[in-house]
């Protein structure tokens, strides 16, 4: 069976996808194995195959592929993978051959999930579920998918009838513990942590959302208790290093910060949020070159970060490029009309730029939507 990675209460941005244009393997090519498959290296097994995994290939040598995903590498055979952008005909026709099968549905249903096509993974897990009503695993992919789209009592409706099926299911209390964090129910997220990571000791992601969670309460130190066992489970979880590289950011503890965010990257060169919050490290320092590449790359990988956008801007204004300001606050609101604190920026660029009226239209925008949003008015 395969296993969702648990649900993080803090997505990951998807790897770029590199498009095969023939039979033959190469670097850089993204794959997925056709059944669960071990990762194997110097003849051990260093990953059981369990988790869905987009791979990509780093190395080929003869017959076997060295692959790499969120932090996990060895080698594969390399019958045993399709290319990702040929997955979905594959997996229909195994679907085709054999439509009574539940795990078929499930597989194409985690394959479009990954291409972000959230529509159809739904309706293949609620197929997977028709076949099998008393698959755990089925229902909490599913409350995955609802979680991610902000549908959040159908996720929660999802993940009880997983944990009614399967009592002592980690991954399915994880996904409700993110739920109510989602709600801000932060007592009740931490309840679900708790009884996650007593289940499971050695699941990383639970003690990384639980540290999540106590930093959303101000208890920064447990949060840091947290983080640190997350790493210490799962040294390649690279969320857990830009959250931790977050709090040394709040400590002002720079050099620490810095090492955190540096090591997600190197873990995860695709990791959107870790370019993002280093390029936040060096606008804080004053280093703008250094934090408009940083927010560039950000861009290229999650180009719908409103955040990233509304951050780079303020590197824009701090270098009076204000044109270049604009163009940043305008994207920004484009992505999020209720993004209050993009309002409030643009005012702040329409004002350098002597346009009163219109600073003061964004600034009562601004005001509309957050009453606390700090307005600077010349």
């Amino acid at each position: 069976m395969w296993r969702l990675p648990s649900v993080l209460i803090v997505l990951i941005a998807s790897t770029p996808l590199v498009h095969a244009q023939d039979d033959a393997y190469r670097v850089g090519q993204d794959v997925v194995t056709k059944t669960r498959t071990p990762l194997q290296l110097d003849g051990q097994v260093v990953d059981d195959g369990s988790q869905y995994r987009v791979y990509t290939i780093k190395q080929v040598d003869g017959d076997s592929l060295w692959v790499v995903s969120d932090g996990v590498s060895g080698w594969l055979p390399a019958d045993t993978v399709i290319p990702f952008d040929r997955a979905i005909d594959y997996f229909t026709q195994q679907i085709q051959a054999d439509p009574k099968s539940a795990e078929n549905y499930l597989i194409r249903a985690l394959t479009r999930a990954a291409k972000d096509e959230l529509d159809k993974a739904l309706a293949d897990y609620s197929e997977a579920i028709l076949i099998d009503p008393n698959s755990a695993y089925a229902f909490i992919a599913r409350g995955s998918v609802w979680y991610n789209r902000k549908e959040y009592d159908k996720a929660l409706a999802d993940y009880n009838e997983a944990i009614r099926l399967d009592p002592e299911s980690a991954l399915a209390i994880v996904g409700r513990g993110s739920v109510w964090f989602a709600r801000k129910e932060y007592d009740k997220a931490l309840a679900e942590y708790d009884q996650a990571v007593r289940l499971d000791p050695k699941d990383a992601y639970a003690f990384f959302n639980r540290g999540v969670v106590w930093y959303a309460r101000k208890e920064y130190d447990k949060a840091l208790v947290n983080y640190d066992e997350a790493i210490r489970l799962n040294p390649n979880l690279a969320t857990a290093f830009v959250s931790r590289g977050k709090f040394w950011f709040d400590k002002t503890e720079y050099d620490k910060a810095l090492a955190d965010y540096n090591e997600a990257i190197r873990i995860d060169p695709w990791d959107a949020a870790a370019f993002d919050r280093r390029g936040f490290l060096w606008h804080e320092q004053m280093k703008y070159d250094q934090a408009l590449a940083d927010y560039s790359k950000a861009i290229r990988l999650d180009p719908n970060s409103s955040v990233t956008l509304r951050n780079r801007g303020l590197v824009w204004l701090s270098k009076l490029e204000y044109d270049k300001a604009l163009a940043d606050d305008d994207e920004a609101i484009r992505i999020d009309p209720n993004f209050a604190s993009a309002f409030n920026d643009r005012g702040i660029v329409w004002e350098a730029k002597s346009e009163h009226d219109k600073a003061v239209a964004d600034y009562n925008e601004a005001i509309r939507l957050d009453p606390k949003v700090a307005v600077v008015f010349a």
